[in-house]
């Protein structure tokens, strides 16, 4: 597409961390015979005992966000009426947004991320790595956001619909599904946030005029149209067989070729984890932190 990276969302931002061991450190500040007290092995075990009391309360809030979301998604996808925006999927979104902070959190912190990884149940642990890997690439191709943030959100199509779209678009050109979804919600948060970027990408897949002018049809703001665009644009550069050559011409960075592919692989081992993928929100980083643009709990009004 040849353009410098201009994403507006990426799918994993930072959060803060609560601080840790306050009754530990009590205990350890107890003086020796001679009254004195070792502020160094105060500070060791400290620091030891609030991340073990913080990897045991991630890794198993994760684990239950995670287990009580593919309950629910089950009974959701199962309901004829299994459209946004009922109560159901509300819920969903809740669930996927807890998620997603605390995906956000093992990015953050390599060291938590080390401790919590061997705690996660096989599969947990395997998204949780590729998440770990995507969301470190994509961080270190943002840069914070100065002054007043002024991006316009919208509601994205409903995920069903989505996946409609992404197989059509597979079967018009032989790009995978899941390759469409990653870029998707790398580019948009499912188009959550359609631009114009820093570098003057439109619409849900994020395409530069010039080169919507060569692939898209119609409007690039228009869901459809821009995944069909973005499929005729990767087959035109290599895709399926050049896979990786494809999705560099899509964005030339290494980091988001490598973060498209470990979305995608997952999808692929998993597909119903597209899903948990597709109630990600916008979070952006600015000079004073990160901020939630979308979902629940967020304030932002453009």
């Amino acid at each position: 597409m040849h353009r410098l990276v201009g994403i507006l969302c990426l799918a994993l931002l930072l959060s803060c961390a609560p601080e840790r061991g306050g009754e530990t450190r009590r205990a350890a500040e107890r003086p020796d015979a001679r009254g004195r007290v070792d502020r160094a092995t105060t500070a060791r075990a400290t620091t030891a005992a609030g991340e073990g009391d913080w990897a045991d309360d991630t890794a198993t809030r994760l684990t239950n966000v995670d287990t009580k979301f593919k309950e629910l998604l089950e009974v959701w996808i199962d309901e004829t009426d299994s459209q946004p925006y009922g109560a159901k999927f509300r819920d969903l979104e809740l669930l996927g947004l807890k998620k997603q902070k605390l995906m956000r959190r093992l990015v953050k912190f390599p060291r938590l991320s080390k401790d919590v990884l061997p705690m996660l149940p096989t599969r947990l642990r395997l998204e949780a790595h590729r998440n770990i890997k995507a969301g470190r690439d994509l961080y270190r191709l943002t840069q914070p956001i100065k002054g007043k943030v002024r991006m316009k959100t919208s509601k994205p199509k409903g995920p069903k619909r989505l996946l409609r779209y992404y197989d059509e678009a597979e079967r018009r050109f032989d790009v995978p599904w899941t390759i469409l979804a990653s870029i998707n919600l790398i580019e948009s948060k499912m188009g959550r946030l359609n631009g114009p970027s820093s570098a003057g990408a439109l619409g849900p897949m994020q395409f530069m005029p010039a080169t919507w002018d060569a692939y898209g049809r119609g409007s690039p703001f228009n869901t459809h149209n821009a995944i069909m665009a973005a499929a005729r644009y990767l087959a035109a550069n290599g895709a399926p067989q050049r896979m990786r050559d494809a999705l560099w011409n899509y964005n030339h960075s290494d980091l988001y070729v490598n973060a498209v592919l470990a979305y995608h692989r997952h999808m692929k081992t998993y597909p119903k984890s597209y899903y948990g993928y597709y109630f990600w929100q916008v979070f952006v980083r600015t000079a004073g932190g990160d901020k939630q643009l979308t979902g629940p709990g967020s304030n932002y009004r453009y």
